[in-house]
C-alpha cells in the first residue's frame, strides 16, 4: 500500500479518535452542569429539562444548547465552567468533522490520481 493514503488513513482515524473524546467530554460535562443546575437554580434545570409542557422526563437539546451560548447564570464560576468545557468540546468536535471532510476528499484525490510513493 503506498504510503500517502497510510498517512491519511492514520490522520482520519485519530481524527476521528478525537471527536470521540471530545463527545464523551461533552456528555460529562453537560450531565455536570444539569446536576448542579439541579441543585442551585431549579427553575432553570426544569425549563431546559422540559419539552413544552411536558414534565421533566428527558433533556431538551435546544434549550441547553441555547442556554450554554447565553449570558444567564454567568455570575456563578462554576456555572462558566461547565460553560466553557461544553463550548471547547463542540468546537474541536466542529473542527474535527471538518477535518474529516478534507482528509476523504484528500484521499479521493490521491486516489483517482493514484500518487503514492512507495
Amino acid at each position: 500500500m503506498p504510503i500517502v493514503p497510510l498517512l491519511f488513513l492514520v490522520a482520519l482515524a485519530g481524527t476521528i479518535l478525537t471527536i470521540i473524546v471530545s463527545h464523551a467530554y461533552l456528555g460529562v460535562n453537560l450531565h455536570r452542569l444539569l446536576r448542579y443546575l439541579e441543585k442551585t437554580r431549579y427553575e432553570r434545570w426544569s425549563y431546559i429539562k422540559s419539552f413544552g409542557n411536558l414534565p421533566t422526563c428527558g433533556s431538551n437539546p435546544f434549550r441547553a444548547f441555547r442556554y450554554i451560548w447565553s449570558d444567564l447564570d454567568n455570575d456563578d464560576d462554576t456555572i462558566v465552567k461547565y460553560k466553557n468545557n461544553i463550548k471547547i468540546s463542540v468546537m474541536c468536535m466542529l473542527i474535527c468533522v471538518l477535518a474529516v471532510n478534507v482528509e476523504f476528499a484528500l484521499l479521493l484525490l490521491f486516489a483517482k490520481l493514484r500518487i503514492g510513493v512507495t
